[in-house]
């Protein structure tokens, strides 16, 4: 999943919460990330396990929009 950040200063920190969650993590550009939910789940799982974890990551910073792609 590709995820773009609107507040760019924010990325590193998205990803390293991912990564500390077991999610696979590459950045793209400045504010998109490649993210792979944990390797050992089925594609159905790990997309809700994605969906999760932003949900959580953006209760804690609420004025930051993400747009995600497959």
């Amino acid at each position: 999943m590709r995820i773009k950040i609107s507040d760019a200063t924010l990325t590193d920190e998205m990803a390293a919460f991912l990564r500390g969650e077991g999610c696979e993590v590459r950045r793209v550009d400045r504010d998109v990330l490649e993210v792979e939910a944990h390797p050992t789940l089925a594609d159905e799982q790990a997309r809700m396990e994605l969906d999760l974890l932003l949900r959580f990551w953006r209760s804690m910073k609420p004025r930051v929009r993400l747009y995600t792609s497959d």
